[in-house]
Parts: structure tokens; sequence; C-alpha cells
């Protein structure tokens, strides 16, 4: 049977900063237990976070600091591996909440969505267009 990848459970839509992560990683292969580890921001997670659910499944806790987050998003990888050779891994980006908050905002020129889901200012910009170009015919 091929190392297959691990499944990596328990994410949420966002994080805010001091927020508890609780994630859950599963390996799928039945006729061997391959390792696993987990790995914030490419780099080994605090053994304090590592916790041992069961013979399959190993769970990673921890505080989403401000420092975890690089540009908005923690990034989070569960890796099985067989030796040095057979290694699978499944990451997930984890998004800080109020990053996501900013982009919304700064993505819709500091205005809230019309009904039509255009930003005012593009909405405004259009109807300049439409009397420019009537006012050419």
């Amino acid at each position: 049977e091929p190392l297959q990848p691990p499944l990596l459970a328990g994410t949420e839509e966002a994080y805010s900063t001091l927020e508890y992560v609780a994630l859950n990683c599963t390996t799928m292969n039945t006729e061997y237990i391959p390792r696993v580890s987990w790995l914030i921001n490419d780099r080994p997670a605090h053994s304090s976070y590592v916790r041992q659910v069961n013979q399959r499944t190993v769970g990673l806790v921890f505080q989403a600091r401000d420092d975890y987050f690089q540009r908005g998003v923690i990034t989070v990888s569960c890796v099985t591996s067989l030796g040095n050779k057979h290694v699978k891994a499944t990451q997930v980006q984890l998004p800080n909440r109020s990053y996501l908050s900013a982009q919304e905002y700064y993505h819709n020129a500091g205005q809230k969505k019309t009904g039509s889901g255009c930003p005012l200012a593009a909405l405004l910009i259009l109807k300049c267009f439409y009397y420019s170009l009537v006012s050419l015919l």
C-alpha cells in the first residue's frame, strides 16, 4: 500500500489573534502506521502543541499569536512519513479574521457593497463612463 496523504480536520473559516486553533491529522494508511508530525509556517510545531489522539490521529492545539500570522495567514502542514524517502503532507492556510476584514475594506474602496455586489466607487465610475458614451453619440 503506497503512503497516502493525511486527512487534516478541524479548520475554521478564519481565526482571531489569541484564538485557539485545534486541528487533527489522521493517517489514511491501514497496512502500517506512518509517523505523523506538524509544521507551523514550515517549522516543526512545539511538542507542547502536539497531542496523540489515537494510534492514527495526532492533534495540534495552539494559540494563534500575532507573530504566527505571516501576511495574514498561518500555514499549517500535517506530514506523514515512512523513513526519509516516503513523505506526504496536507497543508492548510488559516487566515486572520481582522486581516480578511481589512482586505475586504480596501477591495471595496472603503465603501459598503451595494445591492448589485459592486463597490459604490465602481458604480460611480461606470455611471460616468456611460454618460461619456451617450454624449459622444
